[in-house]
């Protein structure tokens, strides 16, 4: 199952994702009737993906950014371990989100217009 919906994810164009995305519905369909509905009432959703540049896709894909903010999350939440109350937990996730939109803004991770690629950029990150 996954495998198909790899393939709608990694096609070139957007013709070559809908003509994956209909194949997957139909194998779906045909074993998981449910999965198979619900791919096919909201599959043009993941197809909005190929209304941005190629160069920013590959990187809008990955969950790498929420999973980073979920581990440094964690990493801060267990220095702590208990807190004492909710707001002290609240206040504390809050401001490190705050933190890495920061850094995040300072950052160049999808370039929009002219000058550098993102190669060069994701060098400058590292």
């Amino acid at each position: 199952m996954l495998r198909l919906l790899r393939e709608v994810t990694k096609a070139r164009t957007l013709a070559a994702a809908r003509a994956a995305l209909r194949e997957a519905v139909r194998a779906l369909n045909r074993g998981h009737p449910k999965p198979g509905k619900f791919l096919e009432e909201h599959g043009e959703e993941i197809l909005s993906l190929y209304q941005l540049p190629a160069a920013h896709r590959e990187r809008l894909r990955s969950t790498n950014l929420v999973e980073r903010l979920n581990q440094e999350t964690k990493r801060r939440t267990q220095v702590i371990r208990v807190f004492p109350n909710e707001a002290a937990c609240l206040r504390l996730v809050a401001a490190l989100a705050m933190e890495t939109n920061l850094e995040w803004t300072e950052r160049v991770y999808l370039p929009m217009a002219g000058g550098r690629e993102v190669q060069e950029v994701v060098g400058e990150a590292a």
